[in-house]
């Protein structure tokens, strides 16, 4: 019983963890990227942080959507390379990341309100411009959920997992062997408890046939 009980409370802070933002300052960007601090009002009111780089006009501009427990400098490699080649470049941070701030992290769910809202900006800031996106593991989550409401021309997805029930049983088993996936059904009923959000709602498998821009 005890053994139990603290394998219950182990998965209720591993869900807490999960969740919890990841916040903290960024600092300027790097010397051979140009780019501008910026911040605009995200869908719940609190700013979205990132970095807006200039790019050739009529080259386009990406967006760049970075992966779970991590911020806008995950995808400064990406940045570099399609500056290079002429885009303009919105690296953003999450709701409840980096420098954005937010209550929790949500998987791609309230994310994707942040994808909408950072398109916004964008043809706003470049009219006119042709708008792509490029989201890994929950930056493309995000994309798909966003869905249909996403204003660009081409999308890429990467890693992204098809639904929360199967990345959780795939990550549990990683770290804990079979018993892994019989625990998995007791880590997304904590998860709902942290957050208010049924593991149906995260299925982007389910949402990514409503994509209308190449991918």
């Amino acid at each position: 019983m005890l053994i139990a009980f603290l394998g219950l409370v182990g998965l209720w802070a591993a869900g807490s963890f999960l969740v919890r933002p990841i916040q903290g300052s960024i600092g300027a960007p790097p010397p051979d990227l140009p780019a501008r601090a910026v911040a605009f009002a995200g869908a719940s009111g609190e700013p979205i942080h990132g970095w807006l780089v200039s790019g050739t006009e009529g080259q386009g501009a990406v967006l760049l959507l970075h992966g779970v427990r991590a911020d806008r400098r995950a995808m400064i490699d990406r940045a570099r390379f399609l500056h290079a080649a002429g885009y303009a470049v919105l690296l953003i941070d999450f709701q409840a990341a980096g420098e954005s701030p937010g209550k929790a992290i949500t998987f791609g769910l309230r994310e994707a309100n942040d994808v909408k809202t950072s398109l916004r900006y964008i043809h706003q800031q470049l009219p006119g411009e042709r708008v792509g996106i490029i989201g890994t593991s929950m930056g493309g989550a995000a994309t798909v959920l966003a869905e249909p409401d996403v204003q660009a021309d081409a999308v890429v997805l990467e890693q992204v997992y098809p639904t929360i029930k199967q990345a959780t049983e795939d990550r549990l088993a990683i770290h804990m062997g079979p018993m892994g996936r019989w625990l998995a059904p007791v880590l997304l009923t904590t998860l709902h408890a942290h957050l208010d959000i049924s593991p149906d709602q995260l299925r982007p498998i389910d949402q990514i046939g409503r994509c209308r821009c190449p991918n």
